[in-house]
């Protein structure tokens, strides 16, 4: 429980500047799913001295760039469909954050190739329906 309060409190910080203060304005301009892209090329390249810091292998990096990616569209999404609530995307961010503690890298059962596919999906699943245009009107046959 405190860890999960400790990324918590990480993912509010990054959550307030990315969707409460950037994810308006580039939304905006663009569509939620240009958005959520930009967002997460932003977020690839926050992150991305860190992970060579750490000595991830190339190909844990791609892969992770692909789960960063597709994450930021869900949080695009969730935020859309909550009215805005940075604390609903900081929530989800931090559940995200924690699997790595939870399943660590070495002799863990979390797979980075599994999870970066698993979000494309999901990012697709909610794509398809409520639309690239907002992510937010559910759309029916």
């Amino acid at each position: 429980l405190l860890m999960f309060a400790a990324f918590f409190v990480g993912a509010l910080g990054e959550e307030l500047g990315w969707s409460g203060y950037v994810l308006d304005p580039l939304q905006q301009r663009w569509s939620a799913l240009q958005a959520g892209l930009i967002l997460g090329a932003v977020a690839v390249t926050w992150h991305l001295v860190p992970l060579l810091v750490m000595h991830r292998a190339p190909a844990w990096i791609a892969w992770w760039c692909l789960y960063a990616m597709a994450s930021r569209i869900l949080i695009v999404w969730l935020f859309n469909n909550t009215g805005g609530s940075v604390f609903a995307v900081a929530l989800f961010h931090a559940t995200l954050n924690l699997t790595f503690m939870l399943f660590p890298i070495n002799g863990s059962h979390f797979d980075m190739r599994l999870g970066g596919l698993g979000l494309v999906g999901a990012a697709a699943m909610v794509t398809v329906p409520w639309g690239p245009k907002t992510l937010a009107r559910y759309r029916t046959a």
